[in-house]
């Protein structure tokens, strides 16, 4: 059973971290287009059609569409707002370990959260608590978390991991400092 439980975390941890990274692809991919053209980065607005999301901003056929449609179908990521996935946006440290709580049916929390840049109530404040508290996350240190920060792709590495039940060190965990 136990081996069954870790299975199911490390293929959910792996299809996770694939979903993320095609995010994170196609906000590279729009940010070196824009960057030839030298234009701003803009959210792509397209009618929908075909598409069965709602996501003005998420066009068909795109290389993340899939990804964009099986995250949602799967409650993990719901988008910006009610019409917008935002594909182009940075994939904060919140985010990451929203996704990661959704992904374990977002299971009951007690306590308070002990990071000064977070606030209860908000959309990420079960999702931070659990990560903490699972030890998946941790902090910076001096109270900090980090909750809008973009995530590196050391981070992404480590909490990854962490979920997975290995305990790799982040070299900038406050712990360690």
């Amino acid at each position: 059973r136990m081996r069954n439980v870790k299975r199911t975390k490390h293929m959910t941890a792996l299809l996770l971290a694939g979903a993320m990274l095609l995010t994170l692809t196609a906000c590279v991919q729009s940010n070196a287009a824009n960057t030839e053209t030298k234009q701003p980065t803009q959210l792509l607005a397209v009618e929908t059609s075909s598409n069965s999301l709602p996501f003005t901003d998420v066009p068909d056929g795109a290389d993340y569409t899939d990804a964009v449609a099986w995250c949602r179908e799967q409650g993990l990521m719901n988008g910006t707002s009610a019409t917008e996935f935002s594909p182009d946006s940075t994939l904060t440290r919140a985010m990451v370990v929203t996704v990661l709580y959704r992904a374990e049916g977002e299971p009951e929390i007690s306590g308070t959260l002990s990071f000064t840049d977070t606030e209860s109530g908000q959309w990420y404040s079960n999702a931070i608590l659990w990560a903490n508290a699972q030890g998946i996350v941790q902090g910076y240190g001096n109270g900090l978390f980090g909750t809008n920060d973009p995530i590196t792709k050391e981070q992404l590495d480590i909490i990854i991991r962490r979920y997975q039940g290995e305990t790799p060190v982040w070299t900038g965990d406050h712990a360690l400092n």
